[in-house]
């Protein structure tokens, strides 16, 4: 007696089972296109540039990749000024607030500035918790220069250049960016200035 054996169709690696419904559908090739056929008018040809956006990565995680940038950000603790800096900054501080003590003053002067302050972290998946409490509380030094606007020592505590404001507690050094001696002498309101 002899046995025949059927041959199933192989797909892969893998044999199809003998009534596969879709077996006609994975035996096609891939279809082709005449260049001017109604298909091809309607679905052109994609060009390599555009077909690997296609298979470009997504964001599985949203804000998963921001989260990792931000772990890239080094942050040191804050360093705190000895008597003699603080005089010295307290001094400056109140020369810009004798030169821009109202906008007339301000706009008179123009004293350019160039201020380095510390800006407290503020990413909550840092190693680093921001709080007063925290003897690990960081952040990073930043500088700033441009026009000083304002000086308010005693209400809102804040030194304005251009349009941004520093909380005088963050302030760590400040120095003349428009080389015209502004620290070197101290300077006091004059009342014509007022009048002009």
């Amino acid at each position: 007696m002899n046995t025949v054996k059927v041959q199933r169709p192989v797909l892969g690696a893998a044999s199809m089972p003998a009534g596969f419904r879709y077996m006609d559908v994975i035996a096609q090739k891939r279809p082709r296109h005449e260049p001017f056929d109604p298909f091809t008018l309607k679905h052109p040809h994609m060009d390599p540039e555009h077909r690997a956006k296609i298979f470009s990565p997504f964001a599985a995680l949203k804000g998963f990749s921001e989260i990792i940038a931000s772990k890239e950000i080094p942050y040191e603790p804050k360093k705190a000024l000895d008597e003699e800096q603080t005089e010295e900054l307290n001094r400056r501080l109140n020369i810009l607030h004798n030169l821009t003590w109202n906008s007339r003053m301000a706009r008179k002067n123009r004293p350019i500035v160039r201020v380095r302050y510390f800006c407290p972290c503020t990413d909550e998946n840092s190693f680093f918790i921001c709080n007063n409490d925290n003897p690990l509380a960081a952040g990073r030094y930043e500088e700033r220069t441009g026009f000083c606007r304002k000086v308010d020592a005693e209400v809102r505590r804040i030194i304005q250049i251009e349009d941004q404001e520093i909380a005088l507690e963050e302030i760590t050094a400040i120095e003349d960016a428009g080389n015209r001696g502004l620290f070197e002498t101290d300077w006091d309101p004059d009342p014509a200035w007022e009048e002009d």
